[in-house]
């Protein structure tokens, strides 16, 4: 079985405060987009996980996500594909084992949610695979011990999540997108901009706007709707930011801003046209970067 886990950007995000378990209260709109890993998923039928990989990244950003790889032990048991995999067969019992060749699109310490995602597919291809009949309420409940951006990735829609991220509302949208994303080789933890948020005297943003602007499906209105409460925290970490904002507000995007925790930095645009000229234009103006064009919208797995 192949199955496509597909990255995606925050529209809207808000810290609304830290909670009692050591996590923040979120507010968050989120949405699918057409960058994707892959993950070829075979049931084996000793009890063993084993996952492999490898990176279909551009060659200039190929080498800094393998030193991320190898100081990460990225295939090993910390992966979260292989976390997803074992819960799953502990969970339910299934005495079968799996192998999992897993092909990375989606660049780490990003803010897109890779990671995420990729073990959200493993539990969809799994529960197929193995037979196991799991509702769509019991996979949620896995997900969100494996991460809380996991949820999100089952419904692949547009949506709001709340709580940690596990809470998630479908926004019942069609919507095509066009976004051009900007990644530095910089990348940072999430716990580590989380830690340097500071949220003192500030007024926090409200995505009420952002759920009426993305039922009127108006890309420019969306785009004025954009808020990230993590942003000035990240900025405050690496200069990357602030450098990457500055030449999306060159090059006539309707509206730009970090996606998650970071580092990766999206503009949203009119038309494919005016965000292929981007893209070229981020490419040459800043060579060590990963650069990506593509649409954010609900996309198909299989």
């Amino acid at each position: 079985m192949i199955i496509r886990a597909y990255a995606k950007i925050n529209l809207f995000l808000e810290i609304l405060g830290k909670r009692p378990d050591g996590f923040h209260e979120i507010d968050t709109v989120m949405a699918p987009i057409s960058l994707h890993d892959s993950l070829r998923i075979t049931s084996t039928p000793d009890p063993n996980i084993r996952l492999t990989g490898r990176f279909e990244l551009p060659i200039r950003y190929r080498e800094t996500e393998l030193d991320l790889a190898r100081a990460n032990d990225f295939w090993g048991e910390k992966n979260l594909v292989w976390r997803a995999a074992k819960l799953l067969q502990e969970k339910s019992g299934q005495p079968n084992g799996c192998s999992i060749e897993l092909i990375k699109r989606i660049p780490s310490e990003a803010g897109l949610g890779g990671a995420s995602s990729d073990a959200a597919a493993t539990i969809i291809g799994l529960n197929r695979l193995w037979n196991l009949g799991l509702s769509h309420e019991t996979q949620c409940q896995y997900a969100s011990q494996i991460g809380s951006d996991v949820p999100f990735f089952l419904q692949n829609k547009f949506a709001r999540c709340r709580g940690r991220g596990e809470k998630v509302e479908s926004i019942e949208r069609q919507l095509r997108l066009p976004i051009v994303i900007c990644k530095p080789p910089t990348g940072l933890s999430t716990a580590k901009v989380y830690a340097n948020y500071k949220n003192v005297d500030q007024i926090t943003c409200n995505c009420s706007k952002m759920l009426r602007v993305l039922n009127c499906a108006n890309a420019r209105k969306i785009a004025g709707a954009m808020h990230n409460g993590l942003e000035t925290s990240a900025r405050a970490l690496t200069p990357w930011i602030s450098r990457i904002s500055y030449q999306f507000s060159q090059l006539g995007s309707l509206g730009h801003q970090m996606s998650g925790s970071g580092t990766s930095y999206f503009g949203l645009f009119a038309n494919p046209t005016t965000a292929q000229r981007a893209t070229r234009i981020l490419q040459v103006r800043l060579p060590n970067t990963f650069v990506f064009m593509g649409t954010a919208l609900t996309p198909r797995r299989y």
